[in-house]
């Protein structure tokens, strides 16, 4: 075996992956290749839990390597992308050597991470006369140096720390992409959604539901153990689709499809640029009908990912360490993809640029952490950029631990609405499997309060002062109404309500309208509207919904909420003539005591919708704060966020205690 072979290395929550690799006569070889079940407990999130296992798993897999022992040595590692945050943005034109410093400017504004905790490095992406392009990747120090003690401890010396999601696109394809595609992440502990093209990554989100979201949920709703929800998802998966297993992940898998939907449909209106296809990677990828169920709900071809160094071995596999060790095999070819170096000690010009601006010091100067990365002491604060420095969004926001931040605000919708799809007209699908189209009406009021009939929504006016275009100032108008949400509870509708006549024509400053609603409110209405039109009982009967389109009515206060409604059930439903709407009563919570938040590694906890992770993340709640607990549901509390129009929302009780 050769000693200098690069090697790839993969870490998620329940896996080890490892190739090594040679070159000859321009032929990729696999030296060594070898894939290791991790047990719970060892690696959570990203992050290492059991530092003494992780290190003799590591030891196991490079000696039992087949078709040879690896030596661990010359490694590029993939840093869970929980872990990692990437950003891609543009800039505008500007002097070449202001560019560390816009850089270093966008980082303290987009990356959330705690004050002085920032490693960061970045790449141009291409340049024109009045656009660059940048791909920025940074971590939390303490994040790396944990990483980096572990592999001291196993005796792996690690040339470069990398992003999976780039590693994962070298993995598949190897050389530059001709057309775009998108590829789908579904891992235990997130879904990474990118976006690839010839210049490489444009779009990227990271999603919280993913297979482990998809566990819990089955193990609550057939109230069976973690453990046997995890046989019956890998059983079952989507092959049946009159069970009520389907329902569950197909719930979860929702969620995703929509982000995927709207993103490629973003970039696509962004660049011009046609998506190709959509590829599927990650343990969560290998749900049995996966494949059919994206085809018949994204609406294109879809592709289960396999390795390119392990062509006709087998899908979904190796595919990130494939193509970590080709960026070890061939460096020169993939110098220009943003890496932190390791403990080799080598040179990466694009990673001394990232460092150069003034407020940056050097990692020499920081204990426990490698000189060869960059530490920008960071203070969290948005600094305005001046005129000519103007940072673009270019639509790929930034992703990381605790879920998405902002991207799920991307989409612009110009082109013309949806048309509302006819109010209560039922499909009998295969199986016993209905599904149901429903209106209700959305009233904007100033007391949010729901009536029998309707439900209440809010008008979040926006003021952009200067843009860029009028994307760009809808995107930022659509990040302070995300903002405005969740301050409220509420769920942002992501197309805004008003629209320039001539979108090429605006003057600033822009006013620009969104409007914000409760989406636990919608579907309680669509459902009780159902029942009061079909006499059936839809709650019972592992009702998914989704909303399809809300639109305007000539009324100004007015909105129509045009969603869907699937079922499961023996027996054909039908619509009745509708007699006169039934109130849905709300029950006031009983106060039960108070929970203090306890510490957490990230600093914040989130608090949910619902009480279970596959509910949308409504606000963070920090170590030491205390709130009033209105319920328990398992795991969870439901806690008032306190004040006028206050949030009820969910958090986990590892994480809360009840005084």
């Amino acid at each position: 075996m050769l000693k200098t072979s690069p090697v790839g290395l993969d870490i998620s929550d329940r896996t080890i992956e490892i190739v090594a690799l040679s070159d000859e006569g321009g032929e990729v070889k696999i030296v060594g290749m070898n894939r290791v079940l991790l047990p719970r407990g060892v690696v959570e999130r990203g992050r290492i839990k059991n530092a003494q296992k992780l290190a003799e798993a590591l030891a196991t897999t490079v000696k039992n390597a087949r078709p040879n022992p690896i030596e661990p040595k010359r490694i590029t590692f993939g840093i869970p992308e929980g872990q990692m945050y990437t950003r891609v943005f543009e800039l505008a034109e500007h002097k070449r050597e202001d560019r560390d410093m816009l850089v270093e400017e966008e980082m303290k504004s987009s990356i959330p991470l705690p004050k002085d905790e920032a490693l960061y490095t970045y790449a141009t992406l291409y340049e024109t006369p009045r656009r660059t392009g940048v791909i920025l990747i940074a971590v939390s120090k303490h994040v790396f140096a944990e990483w980096q003690a572990l592999f001291r401890q196993a005796g792996f010396s690690v040339d470069a720390y990398e992003s999976e999601t780039i590693a994962a696109a070298r993995g598949l394809f190897r050389d530059r992409l001709q057309s775009p595609v998108c590829i789908v992440d579904i891992g235990a502990a997130a879904t990474t959604i990118s976006i690839f093209s010839k210049g490489g990554l444009r779009y990227l989100q990271t999603l919280a539901e993913a297979g482990d979201a998809m566990t819990l949920a089955l193990s609550k709703e057939l109230n069976i153990s973690p453990r046997e929800a995890e046989q019956v998802k890998i059983k079952q998966g989507l092959s049946d689709t009159t069970g009520k297993s389907f329902f569950v992940i197909a719930k979860i898998l929702q969620v995703i499809t929509t982000r995927v939907k709207a993103g490629i449909e973003y970039f696509q209106e962004k660049t011009g640029e046609r998506v190709d296809r959509v590829i599927l990677i990650g343990g969560s990828a290998k749900l049995k009908d996966i494949k059919e169920y994206y085809e018949e709900n994204v609406g294109m071809s879809v592709w289960l990912g396999e390795s390119v160094v392990l062509r006709n071995q087998g899908f979904l596999e190796y595919i990130v360490a494939g193509g970590l060790a080709l960026r070890g095999l061939y460096p020169q070819k993939y110098i220009m993809d943003p890496a932190f170096l390791g403990d080799a000690g080598e040179t990466n010009d694009t990673a001394v640029e990232a460092g150069a601006a003034s407020s940056s010091v050097h990692a020499e100067d920081q204990e426990g952490v490698s000189p060869s990365i960059v530490i920008a002491p960071v203070q969290f604060v948005r600094i305005p950029a001046t005129r000519g420095q103007k940072i673009v969004l270019l639509g790929v926001l930034v992703a990381g631990i605790g879920g998405v931040f902002g991207a799920g605000q991307v989409r612009d919708m110009v082109e013309a609405r949806l048309h509302a799809e006819t109010s209560s007209t039922i499909v009998l699908r295969e199986s016993g499997v209905q599904v149901f189209n429903d209106t209700i009406p959305i009233i904007v009021s100033t007391d949010e309060a729901n009536t029998p009939e309707s439900v209440t929504g809010v008008v979040f006016e926006t003021e952009i002062d200067q843009a860029s275009g009028y994307l760009d100032a809808v995107a930022r108008g659509r990040a302070e109404a995300a903002t405005g949400a969740r301050q409220r509870g509420m769920a942002l509708w992501q197309e805004a309500i008003t629209i320039p006549v001539d979108v090429t024509k605006i003057t600033f400053p822009l006013r620009i309208s969104w409007l914000l609603y409760r989406y636990d409110d919608i579907v309680d209405r669509m459902l009780a509207h159902m029942e009061q039109k079909t006499g059936a009982d839809f709650r019972v009967l592992s009702p998914l919904v989704t909303i399809l389109n809300i639109t305007p009515t000539a009324d100004s206060k007015t909105f129509t909420v045009s969603g869907r409604i699937r079922i499961k059930t023996p027996t054909l439903i039908t619509v009745k003539n509708a007699g006169a709407e039934q109130s849905v009563g709300n029950t006031e919570a009983h106060v039960l005591s108070r929970v203090v938040i306890l510490k957490t590694d990230t600093g914040w906890l989130n608090a949910r919708n619902g009480p279970d992770i596959t509910h949308a993340i409504v606000t963070r709640v920090h170590p030491g704060e205390k709130y009033v607990l209105l319920e328990e549901d398992g795991e969870w509390y439901k806690i008032d966020m306190g004040g006028e129009g206050g949030a009820k929302v969910w958090v986990h009780s590892e994480y809360a205690k009840k005084e």
